[in-house]
């Protein structure tokens, strides 16, 4: 990104399941250590990885998806606009 003039952009690539806003919070915490626990087993890890993906299991709760979709819409709010 610093090469196309956006030096203050950094370019992050992430998957991320979403539920509706009206969900209750024990869903979104049954879904979340579900998730979390498939991610763990190392099956799962490596059929992702063979696929591409980067899995990693460090901070995954709800609250730090809920801050990364804010700074990531911020970040691309100031590109686009």
């Amino acid at each position: 990104m610093r090469e196309l003039g956006f030096p203050d952009l950094e370019n992050s690539d992430w998957s991320g399941i979403f539920t509706s806003a009206e969900a209750p919070s024990y869903v979104i915490s049954r879904l979340n250590c579900s998730i979390n626990k498939m991610l763990a087993g190392a099956n799962v890890r490596k059929q992702l990885e063979g696929l591409g993906y980067m899995v990693s299991l460090r901070n995954k709760t709800p609250e730090n998806v809920d801050e990364l979709v804010l700074q990531e819409s911020r970040q691309w709010n100031r590109l686009l606009h």
